[in-house]
């Protein structure tokens, strides 16, 4: 499905939940997977300093908001995708999702 077919342009909202399919997407996109995610989720979990986790997820979130909008040709500046309160959603998404299975390597 791409864009076009939800006749999407910059002035309307996204008729989906972008901070649970972003999720969707930095999960099972297989290259992103494996050269962002994982990285990013082992560094949090090695990070001594608890307030520099959400800088490192901001920073991946960031380049998964490009690499989403590239993928599914949205008509959507990366930066433009989320709003700080969906940012701090999904990060919020990933580290109750994702760092507790990552930490126990079932992810």
């Amino acid at each position: 499905m791409k864009a076009i077919d939800f006749n999407i342009n910059n002035k309307d909202d996204l008729p989906f939940d972008v901070v649970d399919d972003m999720h969707f997407h930095m999960r099972n996109d297989p290259i992103f997977y494996r050269k962002e995610y994982l990285p990013t989720l082992d560094n949090c979990s090695k990070c001594t300093d608890d307030s520099k986790v959400p800088g490192m997820l901001d920073k991946m979130i960031d380049r998964g908001s490009v690499d989403y909008c590239k993928k599914y040709k949205l008509d959507i500046l990366p930066s433009k995708l989320f709003n700080p309160e969906d940012k701090s959603k999904l990060r919020a998404k990933i580290l109750d999702t994702d760092m507790d299975s990552f930490n126990k390597g079932k992810l």
